[in-house]
Parts: structure tokens; C-alpha cells; sequence
């Protein structure tokens, strides 16, 4: 898990040398220990600097090309680094509307491929990225649209409650068939 914050300080603006230096130190121990690891960036959609109310994806002052300039941004730092198996677009977006995290996910893919990357991405859903909601949240079709066709829609399941996990995880696994993509 990353912040977004650490990451890039000034919304928009170049990404922390000194973090992504660490971000590829890391990246190369993993890969000298035969490891791969998924970059996610931790924040449920927003972007909160130190002493600011948080900003959520498509809020004025957070537009989906700042969020999309993040990943491209990133995509370019990490182009040759090891040990990436692929990019968690975001971890659990909550509070957005879903048709504003489908356009930034989009966008920051797209971003991502502009760069010249093919790596997995990993798109989750809004509302927590919840395995039960997922239709009710994204409806019934895909809405990602990828040059190199390596992604993979990423929901989350909480084994938790009175409710059956398999029967809010078959939610998931049957928009995924219904639509020819794949999951995580």
C-alpha cells in the first residue's frame, strides 16, 4: 500500500524522488527474493495533504486527470523496476459516485498504457469495492476498455456478518462471467 501523499506532495505535481527511490529499493529486494508485488495506492478515492479536509475523486480541486497524472506519473517511474506484478488503481473508493470512479479508473488505465506499460491493473469498484453490491453499484457491464486487455476487475469480501460470504461473493464471480472478465 501506498499513500497518495507521499507519493506526489503537490497534487499534480512531480512525484517524491525520495519515495519513489524507496518504492524501487523495495521493488528490487522483493524481486531478489523471487517475489512480485502489487503497488496499491491506499486511499478510498481521496487525496488528504496534512492539515486539509480530505478531497474525494471528482471534487473541485481533485479532477480525475490529477488522479489519472498520478498513475502516469508513477507508470514512468517504475518502468524498468523488477518485482511489479501489477497496480491497485485504488484501494476501496468509498463516498464517489460510481460513474465518476468508472471515468477516473478508465482514465488513470489509460494514463498507465500511455506510457508504454502493459502490466496488470487492478480496477476496483466503488462503495468499498463490496462483492454483494457490485450490481447494484456498477449495474450489469464492464466499463473498462484496455489496448493491452491485462486487467482484472477487483472486488473485496469481509467474512463477516450473518450473511452467506459464498452467496455475496457469487455477486462478483457472475458479473464477471456474464461479462468475459476477469477477477480478483
Amino acid at each position: 500500500p501506498l499513500a497518495w501523499e507521499s507519493l506526489q506532495p503537490r497534487l499534480g505535481g512531480e512525484l517524491d524522488p525520495q519515495v519513489v527511490a524507496q518504492v524501487k529499493e523495495y521493488l528490487r529486494s522483493a524481486d531478489q527474493r523471487g517475489l512480485q508485488v502489487i503497488l496499491d495506492i491506499h486511499n478510498c478515492a481521496r487525496y488528504s495533504p496534512l492539515g486539509v479536509d480530505s478531497l474525494v475523486i471528482g471534487d473541485p480541486g481533485l479532477s480525475l486527470e490529477q488522479f489519472a497524472g498520478l498513475w502516469g506519473r508513477l507508470a514512468r517511474a517504475l518502468r524498468d523496476s523488477p518485482g511489479v506484478y501489477g497496480y491497485g488503481l485504488m484501494n476501496e473508493p468509498v463516498n464517489i459516485l460510481t460513474d465518476t470512479w468508472k471515468q477516473a479508473s478508465q482514465a488513470a488505465l489509460t494514463a498507465i498504457r500511455q506510457t508504454g506499460d502493459r502490466r496488470l491493473v487492478l480496477v476496483p469498484g466503488s462503495n468499498w469495492s463490496s462483492c454483494q453490491q457490485w450490481v447494484s453499484c456498477h449495474e450489469y457491464h464492464s466499463w473498462i476498455e484496455d489496448p493491452a486487455d491485462n486487467f482484472v476487475y477487483e472486488a473485496h469480501l469481509y467474512w463477516d456478518g450473518d450473511a452467506d460470504p459464498l452467496a455475496r461473493l457469487k455477486v462478483f464471480v457472475d458479473w464477471c462471467l456474464s461479462n468475459g472478465v476477469r477477477g480478483f
